[in-house]
């Protein structure tokens, strides 16, 4: 057994916002995320680290700001097998379509950028969806009432 350390650097993005780190787990059903079975290992605060026991076998370590989000809010990174504990830094960073997601740092592989690319279009499209609509609503109600008269 061994540990993962992560540190989330203070920053004004979601500072009241508690992260949640999700680990991969094929024999788990807590939670999937972006398609692949995850179990929680803990919450990450602003400006705080956190330990997590972790196994020896490669995984992906997930950090999403909720449930609902899982699938757009959220930074992935691969930790190898071995048995040296290991540490990741990161913090929040803006973005409008991602949710102000975390981002782990120097975490630049091809698989991460995919997963950031597919996020930050899930992300579009759940917030421009109720703001089209939300538009359409005024638009209709607008018409019938100039309508009526």
């Amino acid at each position: 057994m061994r540990n993962i350390t992560i540190e989330r650097a203070q920053s004004k993005i979601a500072a009241l916002g508690t992260y949640r780190v999700y680990i991969e787990d094929p024999s788990s059903s807590e939670l999937v995320i972006c398609n692949v079975p995850c179990r929680k290992v803990g919450e990450l605060k602003n400006g705080a680290a956190a330990t997590f026991p972790i196994g020896e076998q490669e995984a992906r370590v997930f950090v999403i700001a909720g449930a609902s989000s899982r699938n757009y809010c959220v930074d992935m990174a691969r930790i190898p097998a071995g048995t040296q504990d290991v540490t990741l830094t990161g913090k929040a960073k803006y973005d409008l379509f991602t949710g102000n997601a975390f981002r782990f740092d120097n975490n630049e592989t091809d698989e991460v950028r995919a997963l950031r690319k597919s996020a930050r279009s899930k992300g579009a499209v759940a917030f421009l969806v109720p703001v089209v609509l939300a538009f359409a609503i005024a638009f209709a109600a607008a018409f019938l009432l100039f309508r009526a008269r």
